[in-house]
Formats: C-alpha cells, structure tokens, sequence
C-alpha cells in the first residue's frame, strides 16, 4: 500500500515512469489499494493487475528501444484534493487515451480507450 507523504502529482508521475518504461514495480508503488484499470470491455482490479500488464506488454511493441510507452498531451486538474489527468499514449503496437484519478493514497483508477495501429 503506498505511503501517504506523496502528494497526487508523484503517484502520477510514477504511475506514468511505469508505464513509459514498463515497469510493473513502479505501475503498482503508484496505485491505491482500490485501483481498477478500465477498458472498454474489461475491469481490471489491482489483484488481477499484474497478469494483465505482462499480457499487454506480450501483445504490443515497444514504442522505441528504450521506452515502452510514449505518453503524451497530458491534460490535468486538481478538485477537491483528486488529481484528474487525461493523455495520449502508445506503444509499437497501439495507441489510446486514457483518463487517470490519484489522490493521496495513490492512483485509483485509469479508464483507457484502445485504437489499433
């Protein structure tokens, strides 16, 4: 379970590094205990999480030979103590938008939307 002496922002931040260098490690120290990953047809909790990242990372190219994902055009804002982040990200093999909630406990959900390359 993560600490409580990061602000939002360092959840994200590290919630996105594991993301863009597919590291799981550092995807899971970002989220809360409550985290659900969200596809269009699937609800991911964080007990089934890591089955689901390395079948992702099986399934798609890395963007580049040193970065797994690009994450990009990241929109965000702070209500009510939540820290709301939307972005474009892909890989070598998709791309997608995804639209992110942290808090003080950590990063609580992404819901994702997929697009085939």
């Amino acid at each position: 379970m993560p600490s409580t002496n990061k602000t939002a922002a360092e959840y994200l931040a590290l919630y996105a590094a594991g993301w863009t260098e597919g590291d799981l490690q550092k995807v899971l120290e970002a989220t809360g205990p409550q985290f659900v990953f969200y596809e269009p047809t699937n609800e991911v909790p964080k007990y089934a999480f890591p089955q689901y990242f390395a079948e992702f990372k099986a399934a798609n190219a890395p963007f580049s030979p040193d970065k797994f994902m690009n994450i990009e055009a990241v929109a965000s804002r702070v209500v009510g103590g939540r820290l709301t982040a939307a972005c474009f990200w892909e890989t070598g093999s998709f791309m997608g938008t995804g639209l992110i909630v942290a808090t003080r406990t950590g990063v609580q959900f992404e819901a994702v939307q997929l697009v085939t390359l």
